[in-house]
């Protein structure tokens, strides 16, 4: 079947779509390296400007780094099996009143790099996640299915309580209210 995401997944056309929206200014760190060409500082576990791990308490990392204007936290909340420390650290990051653009799976395949793809969140556990960690949520935009009737299908089969139909994910804008 060719479609307009042939090229690229339905998930990483929302994204960019989404991206091209965004007001992203100032000192930017993103995280996981996904805009690594537009010349903002990387942080990631493996490399980067940066190298930690954000899933456990890193005291120092207050003090150690420049706090930032702009967090770009794009395709990595899978691959965090602590999001509550992982969440209060990029808190930590950021400057007063700083936005965080963060991107959320609800439903994807598991993927690689193997035996590091962990959760998957649901809209509730997000918000949650996100102001249980000093976030105000400004935007939450849900990714959709390109495929409704195979989603809808499968959640028919699986449970008849669904509430969120042909909601696969979220691309969320939020600013930083405390530390």
């Amino acid at each position: 079947m060719e479609t307009k995401y042939s090229k690229i997944s339905n998930t990483r056309y929302q994204l960019e779509k989404w991206l091209q929206t965004a007001e992203i200014k100032g000192n930017v760190l993103d995280i996981g390296g996904y805009s690594k060409p537009r010349g903002y500082k990387i942080l990631d576990y493996k490399g980067g400007d940066y190298v930690y791990d954000l899933n456990k308490e890193i005291p120092y990392l207050k003090d150690e780094l420049p706090k930032f204007d702009t967090i770009l936290c794009l395709e990595v909340m899978e691959y965090i099996f602590n999001p509550i420390q992982a969440l209060t650290n990029i808190n930590h990051l950021l400057n007063k009143d700083g936005i965080l653009y963060i991107s959320f799976h609800s439903l994807f395949p598991h993927h690689d790099p193997e035996n590091i793809d962990y959760l998957r969140y649901t809209k509730r556990g997000v918000e949650k996640l996100l102001i249980e960690t000093g976030f105000e949520i400004l935007e939450i935009i849900p990714r959709i299915t390109i495929v409704p009737e195979i989603l809808e299908a499968f959640c028919n089969a699986e449970s008849k309580v669904y509430n969120n139909k042909n909601e696969i994910g979220y691309l969320i804008k939020c600013k930083k209210v405390v530390l």
